[in-house]
């Protein structure tokens, strides 16, 4: 009974705890890794976190498909898109004029190529054949692999066509007659890609073994590279003959079920390897004549944990790994005449570019989920994308106007603003930093408009409505930019909210049961010996000393002792210190 009243007086008493004054917090010091989960539109990020005006990248043609899965330029500089799941093949001249150029009665385009006469060659899928397209609209059936799917087609200096097939993984060899034969067998289930190598030789990339092969002029092949991976969907070659090889796996996404080694369609049947995994099932929305049931081929294989890597391999047949994510799919690669390499990302359509130093800068993102496909010429880039099956051109020149967008960022409770300071190399004209605030964690229409720009950078008040979250937008002009002006640093100041804070427990300890101080208290533990305890938050000085490890207090039996511990948190998380008051259950005074 006695206990039983001790833990009422301490019930009661307890909840007098007050809390100190919240104090200011700050998000600042962000890095490359925060900066990347905002939005860059025509706006760059360097490898040390680095905001700056990129070069101009702007929409050539809207297919009206949802997908785009293939692309080549012919020497009159037009585009041909191979498209999904309408089987459509559009043509897009200099200007940017694009009309349906073929149209296939099969679902997709999964590669495309161009001879030295300007004919242009479509493998089809998922009843794969390869057309000859001569003019608009007027085809013939040039090839019947007599294979599932055409994943890869390349043309050669005397008019031969190479074509990587699925499901039977043979590359045909077909002369300007039409006349095919077999250059080689692979050991797995699909060609994915195909490349011409600087000694003339014959490049594949497989799947679901995820190998580079060589091939010879009579089809004897040697590998290169056996990835960890599942496929090898993409080769590019740099002047110096390195091959740049893009593997993918499956692991991890969301549609990939471990079962059989194959991939079920249900409107085609058939076998898939994890480039369509990708482009019917992780590309969003699905339609109903593509409806998908996967199982990842080559699911066996450990990855690591990673979705894709790019491996560099040397003329001398050294290999080594330049860039991995574990977070987003890498579609496709081109080299630049700079020598770095320019890839395309899933997730906001992404454009990263990787140095010799294997330096990673984020190009910019695209209104398209995916960057599928890019087509280079000189400094000049063309990105096909899915989910939205658009074409834009990355142009060497600097855009006129560039964006970036952070993230929402959380102050955990509403909270009133500070002051926004920022670092910028360029002259004020070059840059406009605004804000904007909201209750939902993502941005909708009840977010307040952006502010007006601020004009300080030492220091100005946001004018933004106190809420819980808050985005901050950089806007680069080019007329007052010069090429090296960068956004270095931002610092934004809040209040949260004064939240009460809670007696979550109590705990009476049998009696003879003494408490004995060790070096560091449990956090938010407390035994009569103490009278505060700590808590931190984002860049606070309230952080400090968060790493030292507290140890509980000791028990010790002790006759006659009495002890009791207890837990408060203060959303806040501010320091909080108690005034205790106790009494027997006997006496009147406390």
């Amino acid at each position: 009974m006695r206990h039983k009243c001790l833990l009422l007086f301490i019930a009661l008493l307890a909840t007098s705890c007050f809390v100190l004054a919240v104090t200011p917090l700050f998000w600042e010091n962000f890095t490359q890794e925060d900066l990347l989960k905002g939005t860059l539109t025509q706006a760059s990020l360097s490898a040390d976190g680095k905001l700056f005006l990129t070069q101009a990248y702007d929409l050539v043609y809207d297919t009206k498909q949802p997908y785009i899965f293939s692309m080549v330029r012919d020497k009159a500089g037009n585009l041909y898109v191979g498209t999904g799941h309408e089987g459509k093949v559009f043509k897009i001249d200099p200007q940017g004029n694009g009309s349906v150029y073929f149209e296939s009665k099969e679902l997709d385009i999964f590669a495309l190529a161009i001879d030295q006469t300007g004919a242009l060659y479509v493998g089809t899928s998922p009843e794969g054949k390869v057309y000859k397209v001569t003019a608009a609209k007027q085809s013939t059936e040039f090839c019947d692999p007599e294979d599932k799917y055409i994943w890869s087609l390349l043309s050669d200096q005397a008019g031969n066509l190479y074509v990587g097939t699925g499901g039977r993984g043979l590359i045909l060899k077909v002369d300007p007659s039409g006349k095919k034969s077999t250059f080689y067998d692979s050991d797995d289930t699909h060609v994915v890609s195909l490349a011409r190598a600087s000694d003339g030789s014959l490049l594949a990339g497989t799947s679901p073994g995820g190998m580079v092969i060589s091939l010879n002029a009579q089809g004897k092949a040697f590998t290169l590279l056996d990835t960890p991976l599942e496929e090898v969907r993409a080769l590019a070659l740099d002047r110096f003959g390195t091959v740049y090889a893009v593997a993918a796996s499956s692991k991890g996404l969301p549609a990939a079920q471990p079962a059989k080694s194959e991939v079920s369609v249900e409107a085609t049947g058939g076998v898939l390897p994890i480039a369509t995994i990708q482009a019917l099932s992780g590309l969003g929305e699905k339609t109903k004549e593509a409806a998908i049931t996967v199982s990842a081929p080559g699911g066996e294989k450990d990855a690591a944990g990673a979705r894709a890597s790019i491996y560099a391999i040397s003329k001398d047949g050294g290999v080594e790994t330049i860039y991995t994510t574990k977070d987003q799919m890498i579609y496709d690669e081109v080299t630049r005449n700079d020598g770095s390499l320019l890839v395309g990302l899933g997730g906001n359509g992404r454009l990263i570019g990787i140095d010799a130093a294997k330096q990673v800068t984020v190009i910019t993102d695209s209104p398209m989920e995916q960057a599928t496909r890019l087509v280079s010429e000189g400094d000049t880039v063309w990105v096909a994308g899915s989910n939205q099956g658009k074409v834009y051109k990355l142009s060497p020149q600097r855009a006129s106007e560039g964006t970036y967008v952070s993230k929402s960022l959380d102050a955990k409770a509403v909270a009133a603003w500070g002051k926004i300071m920022w670092r910028y190399s360029g002259s004020p004209g070059g840059l406009e930093i605004a804000t904007r605030s909201g209750n939902t964690e993502k941005t909708d229409s009840t977010w307040s408009d952006w502010s007006t720009a601020y004009t300080s950078s030492s220091g100005q008040q946001i004018t933004s409505p106190k809420a819980r979250y808050l985005q901050w937008r950089a806007t680069f002009k080019r007329g007052a930019a010069a090429a090296t002006d960068f956004l270095e640093r931002v610092q934004i100041a809040y209040l949260q909210q004064n939240l009460r804070p809670q007696v979550v427990s109590i705990n009476v300890l049998p009696s003879g049961v003494a408490l004995q101080k060790q070096p560091y208290l449990q956090t938010g533990a407390m035994s009569l010996s103490t009278v505060s305890g700590e808590a931190g938050a984002l860049n606070s000085p309230r952080e400090r000393g968060k790493d030292r490890q507290p140890l509980p207090p000791r028990q010790a039996l002790v006759p006659g002792a009495q002890s009791f511990t207890w837990k408060a948190t203060d959303d806040n998380e501010d320091t909080l210190e108690y005034s205790l008051y106790f009494k027997s259950d006997v006496e009147l005074y406390w």
